[in-house]
Parts: structure tokens; sequence; C-alpha cells
């Protein structure tokens, strides 16, 4: 997976209530979106997210036409709301990004429902293409 520092929402960001990601996506300015193509969104869990109860957490990709999401703001694509035992440290999910939204700006909406969290980081970002499957060789194959 090739990473464009330009289509990063967030690295390592912690997250213990609903919030923003760091950093929103100015369309406008990014070299390429993937244009007819699809577009998906990676989420890390850097940190498995912990809570003192039951809590679950939510991805939500957000538009809107102002960089601080005051006016139009529309959600395109989001996750079910995932328990934590479904966000183990090392794990990434991908969620393949609506087309048909409308503005200028992109981020990344952490939803935790029923927490607080106490711990928990998240790496987002946007790519186009999606390695979900690990590349394995047997041990005694060399790779040149």
């Amino acid at each position: 997976m090739i990473l464009d520092q330009l289509l990063v929402f967030s690295q390592e960001q912690a997250v213990t209530g609903s919030v923003a990601s760091d950093n929103n996506i100015d369309v406008q300015t990014v070299r390429d979106l993937g244009m007819g193509e699809p577009l998906h969104l990676g989420i890390t869990v850097v940190q498995a997210p912990q809570a003192e109860g039951p809590a679950t957490v939510q991805f939500r990709v957000q538009v809107a036409d102002d960089a601080t999401f005051s006016q139009n703001v529309n959600t395109t694509t989001q996750s079910d709301a995932l328990t934590l035992d479904a966000l183990a440290a090392g794990t990434t999910r991908f969620l393949c990004l609506q087309r048909g939204a409308r503005g200028r700006f992109m981020r990344v909406y952490y939803e935790v429902g029923g927490g607080p969290l106490t711990a928990g980081q998240f790496s987002a970002y946007l790519v186009k293409d999606v390695q979900d499957a690990p590349v394995t060789y047997p041990s005694d194959v060399i790779v040149e």
C-alpha cells in the first residue's frame, strides 16, 4: 500500500470520546483522488480501545463546504458500530467510499457509543488500492 501524506486523516490519534480526525482533506489541493476509481478509507487500530463498560466505535467519512465543518455537513460512508473486541491492535479495516457527495473538505469522525474510552489510538487514510491479504512465502523460498 502506498500512502500519500496529503490523504492522511489521523496518525496514531488518541480517541477517548467522539471526535473528528486531526486532519481534513481539501479535495481541491490533493494530487489525485482516483478520478472515477474506487477509493477506500483505511482505519488501522494502533492501540486497542478500552473502556470500563461496554462501548462501540463507529467510523464516518464526512464532507462539508468549509474547513470548520459548519456548512452542509454530510456523512458519505460509515462503518457499523464496532465492539471493542472487533478492534484489536494492529488490525486494519477498509471501507469503500460512496461517490456523489458534494463538499470541498473531508474528514473522519470517530463516534464512540457507550464510552468513554479509557484508551485507544487510530490512524485513518485514503487509499486507491487495498492489500487485504497478507503476502506469505514458504520458509525455504528466497525472494530476490
